[in-house]
């Protein structure tokens, strides 16, 4: 076994690698992100999702308590991957990278665009139905039922109702069984656009341009469509029957 150096330097220049190799995953992690304990971080976990808040820094650990995005958590110390933070009065330990020093906006809710096709039949009981109703009531009358991922073209919002067109039928549902979506084409719709880069397409009475404009439609409003032949599509938008040239339909 060799013998300690017995030389002061020498000693000195171990100790000082020893202590360097010590506190370098600390001061990296610390220098990394500027997080210091005490600092106040904000959950911002993939797509808006909750965060985890566990009573060891790993996976497998028990999960104590799970926090939505913007919830705000104290720093206690930095461990590697992960940090231990005080939640609400909770101690534990929480992923660094899903962390933010800013709050994250909140999600923008997704709102219904009267008047065009973005909204889907989403009923969370298996195999029921929608009921459409003749106004706003659940003691209407009903005047069609309709399954999960059937369009619905929503024209007003009374309430907890929607006043829509299901398949061809003006009527009242029930407005938190209509999901919102983002406007892709479905069954029996195509989105209006124009290669052009107008922001505008023309509606018009008749199948040909000689026919007098009966609206001026929005790009990426979707449209209903009644009748699809060649060069000229007959379709519906926001209770509006007329044609549009099918080259301005996607």
């Amino acid at each position: 076994m060799k013998a300690f150096p017995k030389s002061k330097t020498a000693r000195l220049i171990i100790l000082a690698l020893a202590v360097s190799f010590i506190l370098m995953p600390m001061s990296g992690a610390l220098a990394a992100g500027g997080v210091q304990p005490g600092s106040i971080l904000y959950v911002n976990a993939p797509n808006g999702g909750n965060l985890n808040l566990r009573c060891a820094p790993n996976y497998e650990a028990l999960i104590i308590a799970s926090y939505s995005a913007g919830q705000p958590v104290k720093v206690l110390a930095v461990c590697g991957d992960w940090y231990k933070v005080s939640v609400n009065y909770c101690i534990g330990y929480m992923v660094a990278q899903y962390l933010s020093p800013t709050k994250p906006a909140p999600p923008q809710p997704s709102v219904p665009v009267f008047g065009s096709a973005k909204a889907v039949v989403s009923n969370p009981q298996s195999g029921s139905r929608l009921n459409l109703r003749a106004t706003p009531s659940r003691a209407s009358t009903i005047l069609g039922q309709y399954k999960n991922g059937t369009p619905v073209t929503i024209y007003e919002e009374i309430g907890e109702w929607y006043r829509v067109k299901i398949s061809g039928a003006n009527g009242y549902v029930m407005a938190k069984y209509v999901k919102v979506v983002k406007g892709e084409p479905t069954d029996n719709y195509l989105q209006v656009f124009n290669p052009n880069g107008g922001s505008y397409v023309n509606l018009r009475k008749g199948p040909g341009y000689g026919y007098n404009v009966a609206q001026q439609v929005k790009t990426n409003v979707l449209a209903y469509v009644l009748d699809q032949g060649g060069a000229w599509t007959k379709v519906e938008i926001n209770g509006n029957v007329g044609y549009i040239n099918s080259a301005f339909l996607k």
